[in-house]
């Protein structure tokens, strides 16, 4: 849980606007995120922010937010990857110590899960600027 940042080679020289892009229509038609924000911040950064929540996901500890900030150097890109505040997973988790104890597991669950997918996040950057 927390802010991981990453550094790719950019050999073809792709636009930010265009790795922001590929990474939110993935996160949006594979996974099922939905788009907070891609916008430009301060005309050198890119950001992508999405989440995955809903009632249900949210008693189960299992809302997902991800705010992708992509910056570009002279021949890298640099992504900086925050998977979310984790006092959504240990609210979850507090209910269910109280009131389902099924749901303490999916709560565990969706702690595993949103950092793993951090890992899929950065394979599919390298594969946009492959």
């Amino acid at each position: 849980m927390g802010v991981k940042v990453y550094t790719f080679k950019n050999n073809h020289g792709q636009s930010l606007d265009h790795v922001g892009n590929e990474l939110a229509d993935w996160l949006l038609s594979n996974h099922n995120f939905s788009i907070k924000k891609k916008e430009w911040e301060n005309n050198n950064t890119y950001l992508v922010h999405v989440n995955k929540s809903g009632f249900f996901r949210s008693i189960a500890g299992l809302v997902f937010e991800y705010k992708i900030e992509l910056s570009a150097t002279d021949s890298s890109v640099v992504a900086s990857i925050d998977d979310g505040d984790i006092r959504k997973q240990l609210a979850a988790a507090g209910v269910a110590l109280f009131v389902a104890w099924p749901v303490l597991v999916t709560a565990g669950v969706g702690m595993y899960a949103s950092g793993d997918f951090v890992k899929d996040i950065h394979s599919k950057i390298e594969r946009i600027l492959a």
